[in-house]
């Protein structure tokens, strides 16, 4: 059976009124591969990016209770995701960003300073113009998974393709924009390559 909202929306209420570790168990394995996905596309480590993935399961089954509320579950997830991911690698820069606060503001980005503006700017003109530089399907789809935050088999659906080719024009745009950002994160602070990849999700 098709996984719907509303399917999604109950695991979530399972998990907050009743502690239900088969629905949490249904959400985890619905939503693993997104969460590794991004995971490992800022991280570029496979253990690491599992890890870190493992800890935002783990933080959102122990604040299950407040699961009930949430309205957007894969945006919530995926914001998480990155703003751990944004957290570990600032750690490595004597950095601490609290994982709860991750999941209390997951929407929140990290912003530049005054002395990056010129720097970010830059960034995000740079990832215009990669993103207008893709090829037309595969900048179509980018947009769609990106800007309307859909899955990869709602855009198949959406477009009359398969979800395999989804994956495959993503990996093609990932493979890209990550290329780009290497390049513009040469010499330059690892926080300031986040800045520019925190706009993706």
């Amino acid at each position: 059976m098709p996984v719907t909202p509303d399917i999604i929306q109950s695991w979530l209420l399972r998990i907050a009124q009743q502690q239900d570790s088969r629905a949490f168990r249904q959400f985890f394995d619905y939503f693993y591969k997104d969460a590794y996905r991004l995971a490992f596309f800022y991280i570029q480590d496979r253990e690491m990016a599992e890890e870190l993935v493992s800890d935002v399961f783990l933080k959102i089954w122990h604040r299950g209770e407040s699961l009930g509320t949430v309205l957007h579950p894969r945006t919530y997830l995926l914001a998480a995701v990155k703003n751990h991911c944004i957290n570990h690698l600032r750690q490595q820069r004597s950095e601490t960003v609290s994982l709860d606060n991750e999941l209390q503001n997951p929407v929140d980005s990290s912003t530049p300073g005054p002395d990056q503006g010129m720097v970010w700017d830059e960034m995000q003109q740079a990832l215009k113009q990669a993103v207008a530089n893709l090829p037309a399907r595969c900048q179509l789809i980018f947009r769609m998974v990106r800007d309307q935050q859909l899955t990869y088999r709602e855009v198949a659906e959406s477009l009359g393709i398969t979800q395999k080719t989804v994956e495959i024009q993503m990996g093609i745009a990932l493979k890209r924009l990550s290329q780009l950002a290497h390049t513009l994160g040469e010499n330059r602070p690892i926080t300031v390559a986040v800045l520019f990849f925190s706009n993706f999700f």
